[in-house]
């Protein structure tokens, strides 16, 4: 056999390798580096195979998706097993997840409808590798959601009326758990139990774990997994979910877990609920496109409370949506990318006011933008931090700078403003007045900022007034502070209609009124409008030809004494209906993800970060590890599997032939682990 060393460094085992803390990464095909894994030391894999030929996930010979039929891909697949069986330790486990298909008619050989049993193949071939089957473990799902997805003839009421001959059930999916029996001796010698401690696991957590059906009370333990279930006054498991009621949803597991036939269908990129290349996400350090958001960065989640991002992925381009709302200027996002909102029930609304009183009854919760017209999205202000480290003065000045101020040649800080407007700024700016500069046709007053505060306020806003936005640190002022600096603002690039009793603001910046939005949310405690205006276009200004940009408007409607409808603005924040969601357009999209509360706001609503699959992970690995165990993913992904390893304490080997995932891997796991010390997992075994 291969020393370990010459194997990783051959260029046909092994592309590129990462290894941390804990884990080691292998960029490269699984079954050639399978072969170089020592006998007997692999405590347990977890994984979702390729599902035959359905999607190839790379460009590779060795993809085991780059198949032509379930045949040709169970042949290849049969080597990985049994050098699985081989490198897995005496009484120790491989969980598989998988998923049937379906033989739409006329995709079948003999051209019939009807189930396409991948489970049972791959049953098969683990026994005839000679593994045996420990359990299989159904994965409920939901066959309305199914069929909402799908549109499968077999699932429609319609079908159910007119030829039910032809109805089927939902889909479930299995975890195929396949044990290694000592053959000898030796191989007994080399068996490790997993023991659990009573206080650590009692007798009800265990009676829902050996459930065929795992149901959401299985999520109980605390090992980082993303679903609490609370006990009731004795001490037992109390559900907390509709799982397991056709329209009740797919239980705590969502459709995204693991499993690869949910993965993305272009080949070099995994399927993520993403947004859009543009996407204005809200930082600590102001309004960033997503894809110039760095690992680090903080953002506004949906806990109203600012947490760092772990990890960036370009995606690629994907189909994307653009989902309408007031104050939601421009939010494209894949259909299936979440959003937290209030779902309105579909069906005899007749109004607005009725829909917004089925809204109010609703629990907040993640749903899928695509569904979401009609219902409500959410945005949150950070708590107030009343600091007190500038003047009223000063920072309505600030704001008045946002609307007409630039730059000078020297860098000081200039207003421009109309001739019939010059009289009232002087006064307004009193000890801050400097030099005035009366052009033909307007003023330049030079602002006095000896002390620095007006910069400072300012803070690093970019040149050019494309580029302007509100310092991050003014939607968390106290009211009266947050209404200085808005009005300063106002009274350059707003105005007020007294009759309509509406703010309104027209800008370069679409950032700039979102951050307007921000304050009037804090001020006044109404949702404003953000949309597009007038279009990027040439114009001609006083005889000269110039190129104008993309313009953009708010508009928010102040309450008057007496009025019947109030804004719907409640204790967790400001709701706004979903009033439109257009036609499908590809785009270029990214991901993030976010520590501790996976969401950040972007585009004036807060969204969920990409999801990393870890219920059946979790699951698997505590029942059937212990802590320090070494667990293998063959088809690694994104490291999903491995990162909820790491997170309890066990050791991980990963392997993923798309540099994509690769990359998005190794990504995870680091901030999965920490930074500790690099070392090869091989080493170890």
């Amino acid at each position: 056999m291969k020393t370990i060393n010459a194997a990783l460094n051959s260029p046909l085992t092994v592309l590129d390798q990462v290894h941390g803390e804990n884990w080691s990464a292998y960029y490269g095909d699984c079954l050639a580096l399978a072969t170089q894994i020592p006998d007997n030391s692999i405590d347990i894999t977890v994984y979702s195979p390729p599902f035959s030929s359905l999607y190839i996930y790379s460009e590779s010979e060795a993809d085991m998706g780059n198949t032509e039929n379930d045949d040709e891909f169970l042949e290849q697949y049969s080597f990985l097993v049994k050098e699985k069986l081989r490198a897995t330790r005496p009484g120790r486990l491989s969980c598989v997840h998988i998923k049937d298909m379906v033989y739409y008619q006329g995709s079948s050989v003999d051209g019939a409808s009807g189930i396409r049993p991948l489970s049972d193949r791959i049953t098969e071939a683990h026994l005839k590798a000679g593994w045996n089957l420990q359990c299989r473990i159904t994965i409920w799902r939901d066959p309305v959601l199914e069929r909402s997805k799908t549109n499968a003839h077999g699932l429609l009421y319609k079908t159910f009326r007119g030829d039910a001959s032809f109805c089927r059930v939902g889909m479930p999916e299995y975890l195929l758990v396949f044990r290694k029996w000592p053959k000898t001796d030796e191989e007994v010698a080399l068996q490790r139990p997993v023991v659990h401690h009573k206080d650590d696991f009692q007798l009800p957590i265990w009676q829902e774990l050996a459930s065929p059906i795992w149901p959401a009370a299985a999520t109980c333990w605390n090992y980082g997994g993303p679903i609490k279930t609370e006990f009731d006054a004795s001490g037992y498991l109390r559900a907390t979910s509709t799982g397991g009621q056709s329209g009740g949803g797919d239980m705590d597991l969502k459709a995204t877990d693991t499993l690869n036939v949910q993965q993305s269908r272009d080949p070099n990129a995994e399927k993520h609920l993403c947004l859009a290349s543009g996407s204005s996400v809200l930082t600590q350090s102001g309004f960033k496109p997503i894809e110039l958001v760095d690992v680090g960065d903080s953002v506004l989640t949906h806990k109203g409370r600012w947490r760092p991002v772990i990890a960036k992925i370009n995606t690629g381009v994907k189909p994307t949506i653009r989902l309408k709302a007031k104050g939601v200027p421009d939010l494209w996002l894949t259909p299936d990318h979440e959003v937290w909102g209030r779902k309105v029930p579909q069906g005899g609304v007749p109004n607005a006011v009725y829909a917004r009183k089925r809204a109010k009854k609703t629990v907040p919760a993640w749903e899928q933008a695509q569904f979401m017209l009609g219902s409500y999205v959410n945005l949150k202000l950070p708590k107030i931090k009343d600091t007190r480290l500038y003047s009223n003065d000063d920072l309505w000045i600030a704001g008045r700078w946002l609307g007409d101020g630039h730059f000078g040649g020297r860098d000081e800080l200039i207003l421009s403003c109309g001739h019939h407007e010059t009289k009232e700024l002087i006064k307004k700016l009193g000890k801050r007045l400097g030099f005035v500069n009366d052009t033909n046709t307007a003023a330049q007053i030079r602002i006095k900022d000896l002390g620095g505060k007006i910069r400072e306020i300012i803070g690093n806003v970019c040149r050019g007034a494309s580029n302007k936005q509100f310092p991050t640190f003014a939607f968390s002022l106290p009211v009266d502070q947050a209404k200085s600096l808005l009005d300063g603002y106002l009274s350059a690039d707003g105005s007020f209609n007294e009759a309509r009793n509406r703010i309104s603001a027209t800008s370069i910046s679409k950032n700039l009124l979102l951050g307007a939005a921000l304050l009037i949310q804090r001020v006044y405690g109404v949702s404003a409008s953000v949309f597009p205006g007038r279009p990027e276009r040439e114009s001609v200004i006083q005889g000269r030809s110039v190129h104008c940009k993309q313009d953009w408007s708010l508009s928010a409607y102040l309450t008057k004494e007496g009025q019947r409808i109030k804004p719907f603005l409640l204790d967790d924040g400001a709701w706004k209906k979903v009033s439109n969601i257009d036609s499908t357009e590809d785009r270029e999209t990214w991901c993030l993800k976010v520590a501790e509360d996976e969401s950040f706001t972007a585009e004036g609503c807060i969204v969920h970060n990409c999801p990393m699959p870890l219920n059946i992970t979790n699951r698997a690995i505590v029942l059937w590890t212990n802590p320090g165990d070494v667990l293998w993913t063959p088809f690694g992904g994104i490291g999903s599997e491995g990162v909820q390893a790491l997170r309890m304490g066990r050791k991980v080997i990963l392997t993923e032939l798309n540099p994509t995932y690769f990359r998005a891997a190794v990504g995870h796991l680091t901030s999965a682990a920490g930074e500790g010390q690099q070392q090869d997992i091989f080493a170890a075994l």
